[in-house]
């Protein structure tokens, strides 16, 4: 993760842009679970049988509630090529936090982007909002929901990198000037 980077190789880092962070410093959070549910679901039963109890789920149903597109990606998961080999990663990848504590984004000062969507269960604003605050440099961005706005969403995308570029670009030619 480049938060991680930016906190043990800082000299390689001149801005980040963090979109739709889904973990704070615990593991495995709560919106993460549905993936560690998938994982087990396709690692027990395969890509099938486990997609058929999947989609039974109570987790499943909120997030189908919440997100149509965030409940098609979890539905994608069982569809993908290797999936039921590469199950561990759905166990595994909610369980690795990229911080040890919040309060060590305090460390990275360049230039940050945070990006957030409502109505996104695996990535809550919450989070965004979290990591925005924590964050010295950082401006938080919120993007409109992927299912509501599909192309305002990409759009927000491009709009928060080239933010990022040019307050880099500003802030090396200062550099550069003084």
């Amino acid at each position: 993760m480049a938060a991680r980077l930016a906190l043990r190789q800082p000299f390689r880092v001149r801005g980040l842009v963090l979109i739709r962070p889904a973990w704070l410093d615990a593991g495995p959070p709560g919106n993460l679970l549905p993936l560690i549910q998938a994982g087990r679901l396709l690692r027990r039963h395969g890509a099938r049988a486990g997609l058929a109890r999947f989609v039974e789920t109570a987790e499943y149903a909120r997030v189908l509630e919440q997100s149509p597109a965030a409940a098609a990606s979890l539905v994608g998961q069982f569809h993908a090529p290797h999936a039921v080999a590469r199950s561990v990663r759905l166990i595994q990848l909610p369980r690795s936090t990229p911080l040890r504590h919040v309060r060590d984004l305090r460390q990275i000062s360049v230039p940050t982007v945070v990006v957030g969507t409502p109505s996104d269960p695996p990535h809550p604003f919450e989070i965004a909002r979290i990591w925005a605050s924590a964050l010295p440099a950082s401006r938080l961005v919120t993007a409109p929901a992927r299912d509501a706005d599909p192309a305002g969403y990409q759009a927000c995308l491009t709009e928060a990198c080239g933010l990022l570029a040019g307050q880099v670009d500003a802030e090396r030619q200062s550099a550069h000037d003084s």
